[in-house]
C-alpha cells in the first residue's frame, strides 16, 4: 500500500465504518474476509469496530485476533517511532516514520504524550525509556525519584501502572537497579524484569531479580545464576528479539571489560551469555549499541573524534547470522565520516539508515554510505541518548483489557453503544 493510497483510506475511515455497520446490518460476512478486513486496519479504527456487535466486540479483543492484527497490520505499515524532547519550546514530542530511505513522516498516526516533564536548570526530569515492544512503550520513574513502572499503548491511548515491591533488606543497600520488557508470544503476554545488584562495601555482589507478567498481575523473585559472572552496564542500550532481551554486560565492572552479550529467555526464565566478535571484547563500551537488523541481533561500534584538529566518526554495523552462534558474527558495513562527527547512534532501520543523535545540540540524523541530513533539528544542549528514543514502531491491541485510558478526555472506548 503506497503512502497516498493509505492517505486516502484513513483519510475516508469514517464512511468505510459506516459502510461496514450497513453490510453487518444487510448480510452475514464469512469470518474469514472479517478476519482479513480487521487485521489490516489500524487498532483506533478497531475500537469503533468493536460497537458494530457483540460478535465483533468479543472477536476484536480475543487474544487470537489481537495476534493476527499485530503480524498483519504492521507487515504493511513497518514504521518507527521518534521520542525527544524540545527544551526551548518546553515540550515532549512523539511522531512516527515509515521505514523508507527518506524515514518519511506518518501524518496520520499523530501520538499525543500524557506524560508532563521537569527542567531543572538545563536538567531533564521526566519518564525514562526503557524499551518498546509490540507498541507497548516501558516508562521507569526512577529519573525523577518515583518508584513506579508504566506500560503505555499510544495506539489505543491505555497504561497501566506498576510499583513493584522492595527488594529483600533494600532500605538497608546501595542498589543498582536494571529493568526489561518483552512479550511471551506462547501466551500472549508481557513481562516486566526488575534486577538489582548490591553496591556494598563487600567484594561479593548480590543479585535480585523480581519478574511481573501482565495477565497474573503478580511480581515473583527468581534466582540469579551464580556461575553467571556478567554485569549489565546500561539498561538503556537493549534490545528484544528471538524471544530474549540482551544488554551489553561485561566480566569486570571495575575496568568494565571484557565485554559480552547477557540475555534472559522469557519462555525458560533463564539468564545466558552470547559472546562478541573477538574485535569488540575490549573496546570501549560506552561506544556500544545493541539493535536488530532484520530481525537479526547487531551490534553498532561508534568511533567518534571531536578535537578542534579532528572531527570525525566511523560506525562498524555486526549482526549475528545465526542466533547464538559466535562463529555467525559477520561486519555488515563500516561507515565513515571523515569531515563530521554526526553524533550517537541511536538505531538502524531495516533498510540500511542509521540513526543518530547529533553531537552538538541533540540533532536527530539519518546517516548511510551515501549521505548524511539533519531529520530534527537542536532540541538540546548535548548528544546525550537520554533526551532522544528511536525504536521501531508496532500498531497493535496491548493492554486493550488493562490498566487505565491516559487522557479522561478521551473516550474511545465508550463513545458508542453496542448493538
Amino acid at each position: 500500500m503506497t503512502l497516498l493510497h493509505r492517505n486516502n483510506f484513513f483519510g475516508n475511515l469514517n464512511s468505510h465504518f459506516k459502510i461496514l455497520q450497513k453490510m453487518k446490518r444487510s448480510v452475514e460476512l464469512p469470518s474469514e474476509l472479517v478476519v482479513c478486513i480487521l487485521s489490516r486496519l489500524p487498532s483506533k479504527s478497531l475500537l469503533r469496530c468493536r460497537s458494530v456487535c457483540k460478535s465483533w466486540l468479543s472477536f476484536i479483543s480475543s487474544s487470537h485476533f489481537k495476534v493476527s492484527h499485530l503480524d498483519k497490520f504492521n507487515q504493511l505499515n513497518s514504521r518507527y517511532l521518534v521520542r525527544r524532547f524540545i527544551l526551548h519550546e518546553s515540550k515532549e514530542e512523539y511522531t512516527v516514520h515509515f521505514d523508507d530511505q527518506n524515514f518519511t513522516l506518518d501524518t496520520n498516526s499523530p501520538i499525543q504524550s500524557p506524560f508532563n516533564f521537569y527542567l531543572s536548570g538545563t536538567e531533564v526530569l521526566s519518564f525514562k525509556i526503557i524499551g518498546c515492544c509490540n507498541g507497548v512503550i516501558f516508562f521507569s520513574t526512577d529519573t525523577i525519584g518515583r518508584d513506579e513502572i508504566i506500560l503505555w499503548n499510544p495506539s489505543i491511548r491505555k497504561k497501566l501502572t506498576l510499583i513493584p515491591p522492595m527488594f529483600p533488606r533494600s532500605e538497608l543497600l546501595d542498589l543498582d537497579i536494571y529493568f526489561c520488557f518483552g512479550y511471551l508470544a506462547l501466551s500472549d503476554d508481557y513481562i516486566v524484569l526488575r534486577i538489582a545488584k548490591d553496591r556494598g562495601l563487600s567484594s561479593i555482589t548480590t543479585t535480585h531479580v523480581q519478574i511481573y507478567t501482565v495477565k497474573t498481575a503478580i511480581w515473583r523473585e527468581l534466582v540469579f545464576p551464580k556461575d553467571l559472572s556478567s554485569s549489565i552496564v546500561s539498561s538503556i542500550s537493549q534490545v528484544f528479539v528471538n524471544g530474549s532481551v540482551h544488554w551489553v554486560a561485561c566480566e569486570d565492572i571495575y575496568s568494565a571489560t571484557p565485554l559480552s552479550i547477557l540475555t534472559f529467555d522469557m519462555s525458560t526464565e533463564l539468564f545466558g551469555k552470547i559472546h562478541l566478535p573477538d574485535f569488540l571484547v575490549h573496546l570501549d563500551l560506552f561506544q556500544m549499541k545493541l539493535a536488530v537488523v532484520l530481525d537479526s541481533l547487531a551490534v553498532i561500534y561508534c568511533c567518534r573524534y571531536s578535537a578542534p584538529w579532528n572531527t570525525s566518526c566511523a560506525y562498524e554495523i555486526w549482526a549475528m547470522k545465526e542466533y547464538k552462534k559466535p562463529s555467525s558474527w559477520t561486519m555488515l558495513c563500516k561507515v565513515s565520516f571523515p569531515n563530521n562527527d554526526v553524533g550517537s547512534p541511536l538505531g538502524l532501520t531495516n533498510n540500511g539508515n542509521l540513526i543518530t543523535v547529533g553531537s552538538k545540540e541533540g540533532d536527530v540524523m539519518i546517516c548511510n554510505w551515501k549521505r548524511s541530513y539533519t531529520l530534527y533539528g537542536p532540541c538540546s544542549k548535548d548528544d546525550d541518548s537520554k533526551y532522544t528514543f528511536v525504536e521501531r514502531y508496532n500498531e497493535s491491541l496491548a493492554l486493550l483489557d488493562h490498566g487505565e485510558l491516559d487522557d479522561e478526555n478521551e473516550c474511545w472506548f465508550n463513545s458508542y453503544s453496542i448493538g
